[in-house]
């Protein structure tokens, strides 16, 4: 018995310390309503087509980690997770 709860015991410590280890590295993004994001495309897709969505899509309602989007074309609403969304980073030049 002492055996085994010693084993426990040291299986907890370790998973706990593996978490730590792994949440140090772990991007954890928020995005704002309005942000203009890209989102994953899911399904079977052949080597060459697009990961993502080409027409950028905002942002309208957020719950993290769930978002609900708005394709600016379509005007299409749809709900998204956060491990889907890529950032769209428009540079202003000077």
């Amino acid at each position: 018995m002492i055996i085994q709860q010693h084993a426990r015991d040291n299986i907890i410590r370790r998973q706990r310390q593996y978490k730590i280890n792994y949440d140090k590295q772990r991007p954890d993004p928020h995005y704002e309503i309005n942000d203009p994001v890209l989102i994953k495309i899911h399904g079977i897709k052949k080597k060459l087509e697009p990961k993502y969505s080409i027409t950028p899509k905002i942002i309208i309602r957020k719950q993290h980690p769930i978002y609900w989007v708005k394709d600016e074309k379509t005007q299409v609403e749809s709900r998204v997770h956060v491990n889907d969304i890529r950032p769209i980073l428009i540079l202003k030049s000077t």
